[in-house]
């Protein structure tokens, strides 16, 4: 441990600030080494930095970026060994992300992967109830948004924005510095100021700035199908659904069930990244009743194997994962015609879930997909297809 590559690169960090001269032999052998993770890259980028070598720095981040899968929003940052130690106080998952953004932003303040990572850290500290997993990690998520803040010259942010949707004034908000807040608005298609829109054509949508400093916004646009109109879709997340006729151990492919007949829904859920905050909505027919809240539970964490450029992605907890300790359901609600699971943490790999249900009322039903969705990054989401279920 204390010859590791992190305390290594971890001390000629310090000694760089303290004025100190750092062995360039040293600072080479950890850029080099395949032994390096990325704590100990970004330490030796900052300390070719301290050097003015900024070319160096470059190669530095340039092997991080390897290990970077950024999505709509956040950022992937997967480790250079497989697995994370998510709370231990020092080169935890927090700090990794927090030193890659101190590096990059001094490297470059317009860096396009600079907002993910930004956006990553904030979640970490809401997925951790309004905390960062120590006080260690904490002062280095501090840090790099210090430096981020100030190469960004966000204290002396001010502008205007405007949003114009064919031509009409939807939105506008003026930004002041670091007390800036953020505005957001939600509007329905059946009040002002969409109501007087055009219909069925296309409208041009216009996001304007005036003044000092970067606008960053985020839109999206919900409606309604129809089940039938359902199709299967996989935005980050990959859901199966399926009933099995309990009585004759047979799968239902028709789309009809037998009324009195007891049936089994098994949904089976695929990542191929960690998740968070992920909710999932399993709808039944109308005319079915759900009757156990016996749930069962299955997983793979290891399902989907990575190569030697894009290694798995756990997280460490000595040796257990992180994910073992708490990918299990964080809640389960039934309700008249849906059955609603919650994930604080969904592990890269598979879950299933499973429960019973009676088909009771005859009738045609239209029955909407399963989805899943991440509850805080909408854009990453799956579902499975819609169907109208008859109940004979």
């Amino acid at each position: 441990m204390y010859n590791s590559s992190y305390v290594r690169s971890y001390s000629y960090y310090v000694l760089g600030l303290l004025g100190r001269e750092v062995p360039a032999l040293d600072l080479e052998a950890l850029l080099t080494s395949d032994d390096a993770g990325i704590s100990d890259l970004a330490f030796t980028g900052l300390s070719y930095l301290l050097k003015g070598k900024v070319n160096k720095a470059k190669e530095a981040a340039q092997k991080i970026r390897k290990y970077m899968k950024p999505d709509v929003r956040g950022m992937d940052l997967q480790s250079v060994h497989g697995n994370w130690t998510m709370w231990g106080f020092y080169n935890n998952k927090t700090e990794n992300y927090a030193l890659v953004l101190k590096l990059l932003t001094l490297l470059n303040k317009d860096d396009k992967f600079i907002g993910n990572l930004v956006y990553e850290l904030l979640e970490f500290q809401k997925a951790g109830n309004g905390y960062w997993t120590s006080t260690a990690a904490t002062a280095r998520v501090l840090d790099a948004l210090d430096t981020y803040i100030r190469e960004k010259d966000l204290q002396n942010l001010s502008y205007t924005a405007e949003v114009l949707l064919g031509d009409k004034q939807i939105m506008k908000n003026s930004f002041e510095g670091l007390n800036a807040s953020i505005s957001e608005r939600t509007m329905l298609f059946n009040e002002e100021p969409l109501k007087k829109l055009s219909r069925d054509e296309e409208l041009p949508l216009e996001i304007t700035k005036q003044g000092y400093g970067s606008l960053f916004y985020t839109l999206s646009l919900k409606y309604a199908l129809s089940a039938e109109e359902q199709t299967p879709r996989d935005e980050g997340i990959c859901v199966f659904t399926e009933y099995t006729d309990i009585e004759t151990g047979e799968r239902v492919t028709e789309n009809v069930l037998v009324s009195g007949r007891v049936y089994r829904a098994k949904v089976i859920l695929s990542s191929t990244r960690l998740r968070t905050f992920m909710a999932v909505r399993v709808p039944i027919p109308s005319g079915a009743e759900v009757l156990n809240a016996a749930f069962v539970t299955t997983g793979s964490f290891a399902e989907f194997e990575s190569d030697d450029d894009t290694p798995a992605s756990d997280i460490g907890f000595g040796e257990k994962t992180y994910a073992d300790y708490n990918a299990g359901l964080s809640y389960q609600a039934i309700y008249d015609n849906e059955v609603q699971y919650f994930w604080n943490y969904f592990p890269q790999g598979r879950q299933q879930v499973e429960f019973l249900f009676r088909a009771v009322r005859k009738g045609l039903y239209e029955t909407p997909s399963s989805l899943a969705e991440c509850m805080y990054e909408s854009e990453i989401f799956g579902r499975s297809g819609g169907k109208k279920i008859e109940i004979k």
